[in-house]
């Protein structure tokens, strides 16, 4: 069978190595919907029994006897989806992530340990759609809508890899979604607000790690991480791979988990050049008092004070970042392709969050 079908049969499909049965029907709460199944390896045998299997689907949805379930469908009896839903999340963050990728795993605990408070020990098999609904009006008890769009991506992922690991056949994530207000650009600091918080910390401890947080526009981490060994001997590219995380106060890889070439500026190749010299530490960048620069403690008490003295409108600090990029993007220096593979992001999200935000012409008359 091909992958498209007509309405009520079912697409028996090849993918990495496995069979997939694929068909679309009407959920338990009457929405259309697309379900899946995998059918085991692509083999002649298994060939044969999901062809089977997709008549049999197909004659109980022509005879009112579909089981929204899945669990009449599930070739063999050893399926595992009686799994919890935390002991899953658990299993997906051991293959997904590594020790020192907290944020991420923090991330996916919070989650986990929602679930324990939504109802303890719920497997996946019982979590159907209705559940699942049940589930996201819990979240948004006590979470803004952004956030439970977060966490419903979460889900999703983890949901479709337990579908590839054979642990499940349905995905009650895939179609929900809540309402959120339109997210406001960030608003990055104007080149004249720029030099004045540069002038406001020459001589100042800090000086050289604000101006490189303007210059290079990196995550606070990645600079609080750099060492002098991923700086070329010239100074004039870094190697970003590292982002140095707060809670745990150690060194991990990078937000995406990705690392990148940046070729930086004259002005900060000068500042690097001179700063190696008499450099102490294999850290570029140290606090005061001799250690990884902490954000926390560098915002609150040296960066907030600045622009209060300063009658600058309150930024965080991670706006040198975005005000890098929007500068480069809006004045032309850079293309969208190039600006993402220095920043580390997306071009999507350099077009959404940085793209001609520094400034907005006005339209034109058009008679």
């Amino acid at each position: 069978m091909g992958s498209k079908s007509p309405k009520g049969s079912v697409a028996i499909t090849e993918v990495d190595g496995r069979f997939r049965l694929r068909w679309s029907h009407f959920d338990e709460l009457g929405r259309q919907k697309r379900f899946t199944i995998s059918a085991g390896a692509a083999n002649e045998v298994n060939r044969s029994v999901a062809e089977r299997l997709a008549r049999q689907i197909e004659l109980d949805i022509a005879s009112g006897n579909f089981d929204h379930s899945l669990r009449k469908y599930k070739p063999g009896s050893g399926r595992s989806d009686s799994v919890e839903v935390e002991a899953l999340i658990d299993r997906y963050i051991k293959a997904h992530f590594s020790p020192d990728q907290t944020t991420s795993i923090d991330r996916y605990g919070t989650l986990r340990n929602h679930f324990g408070k939504f109802q303890r020990s719920i497997t996946v098999s019982a979590c159907t759609d209705k559940k699942a609904i049940a589930f996201v009006s819990y979240l948004q008890s006590s979470q803004k809508n952004e956030t439970v769009n977060m966490n419903l991506t979460l889900l999703r992922s983890i949901w479709r890899w337990a579908i590839k690991q054979g642990i499940t056949h349905v995905n009650p994530w895939v179609d929900l979604k809540v309402e959120t207000e339109p997210r406001p650009r960030p608003k990055p600091f104007s080149r004249e607000e720029i030099k004045r918080i540069l002038e406001a910390f020459k001589g100042h401890h800090y000086e050289n790690f604000v101006r490189f947080l303007f210059g290079v526009g990196c995550r606070i981490g990645e600079a609080a991480a750099l060492d002098w060994d991923a700086v070329s001997d010239d100074c004039s590219e870094i190697w970003i791979k590292r982002s140095y995380n707060l809670r745990s106060r150690k060194v991990k890889s990078t937000k995406t988990g990705k690392d990148r070439y940046v070729p930086i500026p004259s002005g900060i190749q000068s500042m690097l050049q001179e700063l190696k010299k008499t450099a102490v530490s294999d850290a570029v960048f140290l606090s005061h008092k001799g250690v990884r620069v902490r954000r926390d403690s560098f915002r609150r008490s040296y960066w907030i004070p600045t622009l209060e003295k300063l009658g600058i409108e309150y930024r965080s600090p991670y706006k040198t970042r975005h005000s890098r990029w929007s500068h480069s993007l809006s004045s032309g220096e850079l293309d969208i392709a190039t600006a993402s593979e220095y920043a580390g992001n997306s071009p999507r999200t350099m077009s959404d969050r940085y793209y001609g935000a520094t400034k907005k012409p006005r339209l034109t008359d058009l008679d």
